[in-house]
């Protein structure tokens, strides 16, 4: 079984002009067959419901999984 890499998704707040993190995590395969789903998101930013469809996701890195923290939890 092959594990395929995670990828944070992000989207834009048209208002502030800022990156979301949805907390969505997910691979590129599921991001194509899903790409024209709806996805709501909360935005830190403006605080409104923001819709997007997944395709309209910003690409972001990789996720590792198993990789070592940054900072102390």
């Amino acid at each position: 079984m092959q594990v395929q890499a995670m990828s944070d998704v992000h989207f834009h707040c048209p208002t502030h002009e800022r990156d979301i993190d949805s907390g969505i995590d997910v691979d590129d395969e599921t991001r194509r067959r899903l790409r024209l789903n709806l996805v709501h998101v909360p935005c830190p930013w403006c605080g409104r419901l923001h819709r997007f469809l997944l395709a309209d996701a910003k690409q972001a890195l990789p996720v590792v999984p198993d990789a070592p923290r940054l900072w102390a939890a």
